[in-house]
């Protein structure tokens, strides 16, 4: 799950090719994409080039679930707003998770939306995963530079809203901020916005499950990664690939 900033850009299309032939990924989730609308001929040429087996989608209240072998739908996208878009997957071993990919809005009333949303499709019969950037801190921890940190409404109703749904916030591996302003100096400011939720019927399924924070490349936030089990070997390649856009991040 990753706010990629353009996902026609080759930067994100050359990360999303190592994370599959490194971790084997079953779908994406892409924010800010910069896409109106993703197209079957992007989703035909992405899995020709990169190998993604399900693209989910959303930008600007539109969303889609994509399929394209492997993995496959339970059913058509139960929800998308925009905020988030909800759907069920059916992964290789027969089980079927429900997915909540989201981009939450800045405004903490706005964001009230979104929690009544995930009240709505929340079950104790499915594992559930809801991921994404929540724009969102709540801890002081959290963030490093600029203003103090403030346990806000918006802190406090994002607490309660995860404690409503049953979900739990697994530990991680990887950058302890997930999104960074790219400013130099004393007006660097990092933070904690990304997550990845699962819901206890879900950590049940995956004791062995993790989460890890890949690095930035191509935007200001990191991309997550939830693995469902034991992390394989990474396959590695004799050829390193260096974007000179990258030294901007």
């Amino acid at each position: 799950m990753w706010n990629c900033r353009g996902a026609r850009k080759k930067e994100v299309g050359h990360l999303l090719r190592d994370l599959f032939l490194r971790w084997g990924i079953s779908f994406v989730g892409l924010s800010e994409t910069l896409v109106e609308d993703l197209s079957q001929s992007d989703v035909d040429r992405w899995r020709a080039e990169i190998g993604i087996l399900c693209i989910i989608h959303r930008r600007a209240g539109r969303g889609v679930l994509r399929c394209c072998g492997g993995v496959t739908l339970c059913s058509l996208c139960r929800s998308l707003s925009r905020q988030c878009v909800i759907g069920d997957v059916t992964f290789p071993d027969k089980r079927c998770w429900r997915v909540v990919f989201v981009y939450a809005n800045k405004d903490a009333y706005v964001r009230r939306q979104l929690w009544s949303l995930l009240a709505q499709f929340a079950t104790p019969d499915l594992p559930m995963n809801v991921g994404g950037d929540f724009n969102c801190l709540l801890r002081p921890e959290e963030r490093h530079g600029s203003r103090p940190f403030v346990y806000s409404q918006g802190s406090l109703e994002m607490d309660a809203a995860v404690a409503e749904l049953d979900l739990q916030e697994p530990s991680f591996t990887g950058p302890a901020f997930s999104w960074c302003n790219n400013q130099p100096g004393l007006g660097r400011v990092l933070g904690h916005l990304d997550r990845v939720f699962v819901n206890s019927v879900g950590l049940d399924v995956i004791p062995l499950g993790s989460v890890w924070h890949l690095p930035r490349v191509s935007s200001d936030h990191c991309p997550l990664l939830l693995a469902l089990g034991q992390v394989r070997a990474a396959r590695q390649s004799r050829w390193i690939r260096f974007e000179d856009t990258w030294l901007s991040y």
